[in-house]
């Protein structure tokens, strides 16, 4: 009878990357979806089409559910001095995360591939940086393109934002699959934070693909070899003309600040502790029943 909170940073079973083989598993964990959709008091999803998705299990409820977005620290990035002119001889395209092959589509090896090809003489300016796990396999297949890769392994938070802050741009794969296209991968959010233009491979409209598109932050490509092609053509062009494509702007990120983003949560800590009378808690109980 606690007034509580169920908050779904991805999807359950509609996820693209649920994995549950048996018909017994699935039958459960849809049951106990069910039953957390059916009693939270409020529901939050991490995206506006995963909150609908949610929602539809329950539409005589559909009141008690929003999104609350992930987001960046403002803090994180004071210490970062970012500049948007050309930094030297090399196009740095960074990629900030776990790279797996299970999220990354073969058409990108062949587009990168067939990029370096036709830059010719000008490969050994564009590097492909990568902070954090490669397994053998990716790393495989990157080298068989023939691009100059850096792969610097785990990087402790402050250093992966300077890496972010320090490209001349920076590589986001959306997930595949059902549903895929309502994902938001976390490090969007630094991404944008960081001010540099973001290459964001995916599927067409997905909500990274708005995302990027509204903010102004980058270019966008689909699944498809030439449209992955086409996009790293436009990036590093633009840098190599001496003119580098610019990154989103503070004001139209702020949105996803976490300062922000804690008070929506506040906010609906608020309005149940109003919807429940019997339960005359603070907002700081609240808060740590949730930590409990």
């Amino acid at each position: 009878g606690i007034p509580w909170v169920a908050d779904f940073r991805d999807l359950w079973t509609e996820d693209c990357r649920y994995r549950a083989d048996s018909p017994a598993r699935r039958a459960a964990d849809r049951r106990l979806e069910q039953e957390i959709l059916e009693t939270a008091d409020a529901v939050i999803g991490v995206s506006p089409r995963q909150t609908e998705i949610l929602a539809g299990h329950v539409p005589d409820q559909s009141e008690k559910f929003l999104t609350i977005t992930n987001g960046f620290d403002p803090d994180d990035f004071t210490h970062i001095g970012r500049s948007l002119t050309q930094r030297g001889g090399q196009f740095v395209l960074a990629y900030v995360g776990r790279f797996d092959l299970s999220q990354t589509p073969e058409s990108w090896f062949s587009a990168l591939g067939k990029f370096v090809e036709e830059i010719g003489p000008d490969g050994d300016r564009f590097v492909l940086r990568i902070a954090g796990h490669v397994n053998r396999t990716a790393q495989a297949k990157l080298i068989a393109t023939g691009v100059r890769c850096e792969i610097q392994g785990y990087l402790p938070h402050r250093d992966a934002i300077s890496a972010m802050c320090q490209a001349d741009a920076l590589l986001l794969c959306s997930p595949s699959g059902p549903n895929g296209d309502t994902i938001i991968p976390a490090k969007l959010f630094e991404y944008l934070a960081a001010s540099r233009p973001i290459l964001t491979m995916g599927p067409t409209g997905s909500i990274c693909e708005r995302m990027v598109q509204s903010s102004r932050a980058g270019v966008c490509a689909d699944f498809e070899e030439a449209s992955i092609v086409d996009a790293l053509h436009e990036v590093f062009s633009a840098w190599r003309s001496g003119t580098p494509m610019e990154g989103a702007s503070g004001d139209s990120i702020q949105e996803f600040s976490r300062v922000r983003l804690t008070g929506k949560l506040a906010g609906v800590f608020d309005q149940i502790a109003v919807a429940r009378p019997e339960w005359s808690v603070s907002r700081g109980e609240l808060v740590a029943a949730c930590d409990s």
